[in-house]
């Protein structure tokens, strides 16, 4: 799952319109109105990561998830 989704779900399933999810995201109300799109096409399993072209990264999964769970999270508003 797509990590603003991972750790925000709980908050996005208040009724929030799509531009307070953006501000909450620090987001553009674009990426929300996608993610929308790719849900109500896909359900959740859209959602998941998709791989990616470029160079790989350096860090293995489970560094990646180490890092991920060190980086500070948003804070409620």
């Amino acid at each position: 799952m797509k990590p603003y989704f991972q750790y925000n779900y709980p908050n996005l399933t208040k009724g929030q319109s799509r531009t307070q999810v953006a501000k909450f995201l620090k987001v553009s109300r674009t990426s929300v109105n996608k993610w929308v799109h790719t849900f109500l096409e896909e359900d959740l399993e859209g959602l998941q990561e998709k791989p990616r072209t470029g160079r790989p990264s350096f860090l293995t999964p489970e560094q990646q998830e180490q890092l991920w769970l060190r980086l500070p999270k948003p804070r409620d508003r």
